[in-house]
């Protein structure tokens, strides 16, 4: 089974903690915007997302857990 916790912006601290008590990597995930060649009905640009996955963080196993 796999668990998935998605973590706001800024709370970089509580994702970290949480991933190296259990043991887990945390998978940085970003958005960008981008506006494409279509334009809506009032005039405006229709926003393309692209979702980024980044390469895992894992716990280094040598350090204590509040250096990891």
């Amino acid at each position: 089974m796999t668990t998935v916790w998605i973590v706001q912006e800024g709370d970089f601290c509580t994702s970290f903690t949480f991933a190296a008590r259990n043991n887990k990597p945390v998978l940085p995930v970003f958005i960008t915007m981008s506006d494409s060649d279509v334009i809506d009905a009032e005039g405006f640009y229709v926003q393309e997302y692209t979702v980024h996955f980044c390469e895992p963080i894992y716990p280094d196993p040598s350090k204590k857990q509040a250096d990891s």
